[in-house]
């Protein structure tokens, strides 16, 4: 890569670290580093469909996971279980691969299992057309009897038809938002292999040539929002937070090594090396020893929505019910116990971006675009601002993606594809207002190019 990572951290004489960099062990996931940080980028300030597009790719199906990039190949994401691998100096695409549940199944039963699943589609559009009728119907319901005994006769049908589906729904996509969809997992790779967890209900990794070498199916998700975790590769292990329980995987093999209880989140587990010990800090703050799954501590913050960002020994976590940041310890010997160094009460929203720590300060910014910047070493608040009016988004359209430093800007996006350059610092100042497509998906930084992955396509930016 031509991005050097550098993650070491010490404290107390410690060493406390993300991801250990190197040339040919990089392992790049969400946020990239799970920081955000690309302090060596040089991207442009200015981007539009018509400014500084380098190359655009159609991507077949939608999909809110940023981009990855491994080497001269970008990985992206496409409902509802597509893996999407990108030639980085062209945009074209070069493979991509499925991962349905039933390709989990012994190979001489997939072939029936698929002719069910096909022979059951007309039924399945049928639910879905009738069910869209039910929900029209469920308000008016309450006041007019007539609605009432429709509403009746078409959950009758719908369990019905249902009914009919017993035989293949484990392997039919589950409920999900339309929002989050299956394809919200951001894919991660150690630069042999490259994971990915579709919210359909399954972990796959492939060899960089797309060469499927494990697959397995987890179940539907749980959470009725369906599922947005991204895996995790540490310590030797592939790490999934699915249906409350953190899964170790053998990254080469599938073999599963260990399973511990973990109360799920919609954000993603941050990967952390203390005193030469592989941990992993959920979003509602269980650390979690990589060895053997053992829970050092837990329940130590409240995050849903966004994961911990981990920096200078320093746990930091934002979310609507607070923030607060926790001093790691010198060492994970037991007992574990990171010291509380602050609270404190950002604007009470949810904050499904997650934070960016730079130069002793906080960046949060909630769903709506209303950013606090806290100071680091204590907590205070040293500035606000609301950019839902200057970002455009209006009709309180989300601001999904998380906040990035890219060089010597800040820069975080809306779901309706505004994305703000900022200057660093307590004033916000605002240096752009970029315009592409709508996106989810956070924006990745490589020398002097960004990568965007929007609704329909995956875009480099660039000189």
């Amino acid at each position: 890569m031509t991005r050097e990572v550098k993650l070491s951290m010490w404290v107390a004489g410690g060493l406390v670290a993300l991801v250990t960099a190197g040339a040919q062990a990089e392992t790049v996931g969400w946020r990239s580093d799970w920081t955000g940080r690309y302090p060596d980028a040089k991207p442009p300030v200015n981007w539009s469909k018509e400014q500084g597009v380098v190359w655009t790719c159609r991507m077949p199906n939608k999909s809110n996971a940023s981009p990855v990039i491994v080497g001269e190949k970008i990985f992206v994401c496409g409902e509802p279980d597509l893996l999407i691998c990108v030639n980085k100096a062209d945009g074209k695409i070069l493979w991509q691969q499925a991962s349905p549940a039933w390709k989990a199944l012994p190979e001489a039963e997939q072939a029936g299992i698929q002719e069910q699943i096909k022979a059951a589609q007309g039924t399945v559009d049928e639910v879905k057309k009738l069910e869209r009728e039910a929900g029209g119907l469920r308000r008016k319901a309450r006041e007019d009897a007539a609605a009432k005994t429709q509403l009746e006769a078409l959950q009758k049908q719908i369990d019905e038809k249902k009914a009919a589906l017993k035989p293949v729904e484990k392997y039919l996509p589950p409920a999900t938002h339309g929002d989050n969809g299956y394809a919200s997992p951001v894919p991660v790779s150690d630069g042999k292999v490259v994971a990915a967890v579709f919210g359909v209900g399954t972990v796959a990794v492939y060899d960089l040539d797309g060469k499927l070498l494990w697959l397995k199916a987890l179940g539907a998700p749980k959470q009725g929002w369906g599922h947005s975790a991204s895996p995790v590769l540490h310590g030797g292990k592939l790490l999934i937070q699915y249906n409350g329980t953190l899964l170790a995987f053998d990254p080469a093999t599938g073999a599963e090594a260990w399973k511990t209880p973990a109360r799920q989140t919609w954000g993603t587990p941050t990967p952390l090396t203390i005193g030469g010990v592989d941990l992993v800090v959920t979003p509602v703050g269980d650390f979690i020893r990589i060895s053997d799954g053992k829970a050092l501590a837990q329940n130590l913050a409240t995050n849903e929505y966004n994961g911990a960002v981990v920096q200078d020994g320093v746990a930091y976590f934002v979310d609507e019910k607070g923030a607060k940041a926790l001093k790691l310890p010198a060492s994970a010997d037991e007992p574990f116990k990171p010291e509380e160094l602050w609270k404190a009460a950002p604007k009470k929203e949810r904050y499904y971006a997650s934070p960016l720590i730079h130069e002793g300060l906080i960046y949060a910014v909630t769903r709506y675009g209303f950013m606090t910047v806290l100071d680091a070493k204590t907590g205070a608040e040293v500035a606000t601002k609301d950019f839902k009016p200057e970002s455009g988004s209006g009709g309180g359209q989300p601001f999904y993606p998380s906040i990035s430093l890219a060089g010597p800007y800040v820069v975080f996006a809306s779901e309706v594809g505004k994305t703000l350059v900022l200057e660093p610092g307590k004033d916000l100042k605002m240096l752009a207002n970029n315009t592409l497509e709508p996106t989810k998906a956070t924006p990745v930084f490589e020398g002097s190019r960004v990568y965007i992955r929007g609704a329909e396509h995956l875009y480099c930016l660039g000189q």
